[in-house]
Order: structure tokens, then sequence, then C-alpha cells
């Protein structure tokens, strides 16, 4: 369902009982032990493993969507032991996404050798990572200490993409990089010292009424976090 992965499932006791999945996960969450309070005065025992199964599950819980479990994509892979032990069916889309996890997992994608810089053994690993998370189509945290080259490690991933051999019948679309005004400069002058094969547009001034015509120009879009406060993000940008 949209980005989401959605669980459906219900406990059968018997005829009479039948425990929707949803009540069961919010029952045990406020019971300690195995008896678990299903009517005034009737209770059922879980064994063990299964309590610890339906906890496991509740921990990628993002909530429910009417009588749904709401999990994200990338809990497929930590949720595939127990799927297997569980009589649970699974759709396409299940299966496209653990495949889809499986092939990103030990991406090296060579480092453009149109890169003007030599990493460092760190800096790949940093660039490995971006990549397999674009992939993946999830966002993440670069964290590495200020001056240890994240701006280079992001433009090494920017120039990937530029360069990367599309699907017959798809344009490449600009991406979108937000930073604080006082950046816009120095995100330029790199961008343009390590890669000056990307075209760049500073969508910062204020002279900007026809540059939003120009997007599909360029392969990455410069912003600041104040435009972004009122810029209309849409499929425009990978």
């Amino acid at each position: 369902r949209q980005n989401w992965l959605a669980i459906d499932g219900s406990l059968r006791l018997d005829q009479d009982h039948v425990i929707k999945l949803k009540d069961l996960l919010s029952t045990i969450k406020s019971t300690a032990g195995r008896f678990v309070e299903i009517g005034a005065g009737q209770f059922v025992t879980l064994t063990q493993e299964f309590r610890k199964r339906l906890e496991d599950l509740s921990i990628y819980a993002n909530g429910f969507e009417n009588d749904e479990l709401l999990i994200h994509p990338l809990a497929a892979l930590p949720l595939e032991d127990l799927i297997s032990q569980t009589a649970i069916s699974t759709d396409n889309g299940w299966k496209r996404q653990l495949e889809k996890i499986r092939a990103g997992r030990d991406v090296r994608p060579e480092v453009p050798s149109t890169l003007q810089a030599e990493l460092r053994d760190y800096q790949k690993e940093g660039y490995y990572w971006l990549a397999r998370l674009a992939q993946w189509g999830v966002g993440g945290c670069l964290a590495d200490d200020m001056g240890l080259g994240k701006t280079i490690q992001v433009l090494a991933l920017l120039e990937s993409r530029r360069t990367e051999l599309l699907p017959e019948g798809q344009t490449r679309k600009p991406s979108l990089v937000v930073v604080p005004k006082s950046l816009v400069f120095n995100w330029i002058d790199e961008a343009s010292r390590f890669t000056p094969q990307l075209r760049l547009l500073d969508y910062s001034g204020l002279d900007r009424a026809t540059l939003r015509e120009q997007f599909a120009n360029y392969d990455v879009i410069v912003i600041t976090y104040g435009i972004n406060h009122i810029f209309f993000i849409d499929d425009t940008f990978t």
C-alpha cells in the first residue's frame, strides 16, 4: 500500500472465538506472562514461542490502518524468518521487496571515473552505503565528523547517478539538495572542483520565477531550507 507493507490476520481458537491480529497485539502489550484475556473471565494461554513471535512482529509495526498492521518495507528481511515459521501467505509486493533488499545488500558500485578526487577508504564505504540506500529507495543519515568529506561522498553518488544508464523511455530527473543558505556557495564550489560535469542550478536567489521551467536541463538543484519550506516537492526530482 503506497510505500508500506500491510499485514492482516487472526487467531482462530474455535468456531466461536476468532481474535483479530490487531486486538491480539494490543492485548499482549498490556499483559505480562502467557495468559491473555479475550473476554470477560475468558483467557487464552500463549506458548512462550508464539508470544515471542507476536512481540517481534509488534516491534516492526508502525500502527494500524483499519485492521491491517503497517510495516516498513525494510522490515521485510528481518521478518522473513518469522513469516516462514507461520501460516502466512505473501503477495508479489512482499516478494519483490525481499528480492530488492537482497540484491542491494552487497552493492559496491565503482567510484565514477569522472570524479576529480581520490576517496579515502572510509569515504568509499560511505559512498557504497549511500548507493545501497538509493537502490532500496530509502533515506539515511551520513554522520561523519565535520571536515571528513560528507559532501564529496554525496557528490560521488550524484555523479554516479548522472552517468548510469536508464531503461529505454525513461528520462533522467534532477536531484534536489537542500542546505543552509551559508553553504550554497560551498556546495556549488565543491561540485565545480570534484564533479565539474554535474550541471548545478542555484535556486536560492530572488529571481526564481522562470528557473523552475529549466529544471530538466540540470542534474542538481540547490535550494535553502527557507525555500524548501514553501517549495512544492513532487515527482520532478529523484
